[in-house]
Parts: structure tokens; sequence; C-alpha cells
């Protein structure tokens, strides 16, 4: 998740959310990262990608978001920092923590009143995995045991969406990305915890 600087809108226009979602689209076939969900809201954009490397998803964000705030800079006539610091990034673990955030994910205009429904918000990935309308988006394999083929696999996960996300799926989201820590049970957040530490101090 990259937030705008005090939460500031950097979004305002349709325009401004086509571009970067084009600039995302783009950025991907480089980037060593396969993107299965994303929004771009007003102020802020969340992805769900898997990395290739450790560094993708950081070397992805900063790359588009060096691109938008120099175009965002220029079309405002403004300078300075556009983005709040470096991106937030969090591991998930297993199949049902991934199915819960691409829910978060694509809810989020929704929850923010900025849509009555997912697919009336063009600036997501529903678009592809509620209705298959984005080919360069790439499936996880958990929307892939959906079903025997794609419309069923459509259809269960527009069932699965359309159920909502509980509060403690919201709070426990929403710890995770501000803090940046892992995304799963009580297992996995130690023993990503752990890791991270090591890292450290080899470094």
């Amino acid at each position: 998740m990259q937030r705008a600087v005090n939460k500031q809108t950097c979004f305002p226009e349709p325009l401004d959310r086509d571009l970067y979602v084009r600039l995302l689209e783009e950025a991907v076939e480089d980037a060593e990262c396969r993107v299965h969900a994303y929004v771009v809201m007003t102020n802020h954009v969340h992805i769900l990608a898997t990395p290739d490397r450790e560094d993708s998803p950081g070397a992805l964000m900063k790359h588009i978001g060096q691109i938008y705030s120099q175009y965002f800079n220029r079309k405002f006539q403004r300078c300075g920092a556009l983005w709040g610091g470096r991106p937030k990034i969090c591991e998930v673990h297993d199949a049902s923590y991934v199915m819960i955030l691409h829910r978060y994910i694509e809810l989020n205009p929704v929850r923010a009143g900025l849509a009555r429904t997912p697919e009336g918000y063009a600036w997501s990935s529903y678009a592809h995995n509620g209705l298959g309308q984005l080919s360069w988006i790439q499936p996880h394999e958990v929307l892939q045991a959906l079903g025997e083929d794609v419309n069923i696999r459509r259809a269960n996960y527009r069932s699965f969406v359309a159920q909502g996300s509980s509060v403690h799926e919201l709070e426990a989201i929403r710890i995770a990305t501000r803090q940046q820590k892992a995304l799963g049970d009580a297992e996995f957040v130690k023993r990503v915890e752990a890791e991270r530490l090591a890292r450290k101090k080899v470094s």
C-alpha cells in the first residue's frame, strides 16, 4: 500500500487513476512481480502481488510512484514529495488470507462510498477477477481452485466478494499494513519476523 503525504488527494480525476493503472500494467512485464489484485483510490493504492525476488514489490511501486509523482507535480504545478514515505509492504500467508486480501482490496471503493458495488468502480482488479475484463492481471492460484472452468471460478469469486469483509478481517489487514507486519496465523507471523530480524543482523 502507498498513500499520499498527509493523506492528501493524489488521484483527483479519472484520468489520473487511468494513468496509474496504465503505468502498473506497463511495469509488471519487467518488474519480476505478478499482480493479482489492485485498487487505485483517491489518496492511496493497494496492490497484491507475488514477487519473483524479495525486492520486486518495492521496486515496482518505486518505479511507478516516481513516474506518477513527476506527472502529478507538472499537472498541478507543485513541487515536493507526493507520497508519505516508502510503500508499506506485508507478507501474506496461505490461501485463506490471500482470498481475504483480494476481497478487502476490491471492496475498498464500496467501503469508501465511491461505488455501490465493486463492478461499479473502474480502477480495480475486480474487472478481471470478477468479470474477466483485464488480460494483464495474473490470477493467483487460489482463484484457479474456485472451479473447473473460468466461468464457474468467476461466479464463485463474485459470491465470495459479495459476502463482504468481517470486522476482524478489516482490523487484521489494517494493522498488518500499517505496521508492515506479516498477515497470517501466529506461527507464520513469528517466523516472518524472525527471518526479517536475521536479515537485518546480516546486513
